[in-house]
């Protein structure tokens, strides 16, 4: 069954860091991509926008994780990810991370959407 998980976190790094690496290792097969900002260098872009707002304290990042049902590929999940990223944040920042691990190996999305916006 698919659904929609919503969160806050006070390290958007971490929240980043998870799309990438599980374990301390770095996930593959992942596709990421960007709104807003470059995926390579999200981290950087993202906290240079806390700093312009003086928001280096508190919540960083929302996430959404979103999990589809059988027959999608991951880059159309992907692509999905990013339009939902851009209507529920519009002018924010966005990474989208898409995985296939976990439990029964449904493709799902980590969107993780800077606090402040650009």
């Amino acid at each position: 069954m698919a659904y929609v998980k919503v969160g806050s976190h006070g390290s958007a790094t971490a929240c980043l860091t998870y799309g990438e690496y599980k374990d301390g290792q770095q996930r593959e097969g992942v596709v990421v991509g960007g709104v807003d900002c470059r995926p390579s260098a999200a981290k950087e872009e993202f906290k240079a926008v806390r700093f312009l707002w003086n928001k280096e304290n508190g919540v960083q990042a929302h996430t959404v994780i979103q999990s589809f049902d059988d027959n999608i590929t991951m880059e159309k999940a992907n692509e999905i990810g990013q339009e939902l990223a851009k209507r529920l944040a519009p002018g924010h920042q966005a990474v989208i991370f898409t995985h296939n691990d976990g439990e029964g190996g449904k493709i799902h999305n980590h969107i993780v959407l800077n606090a402040v916006n650009s």
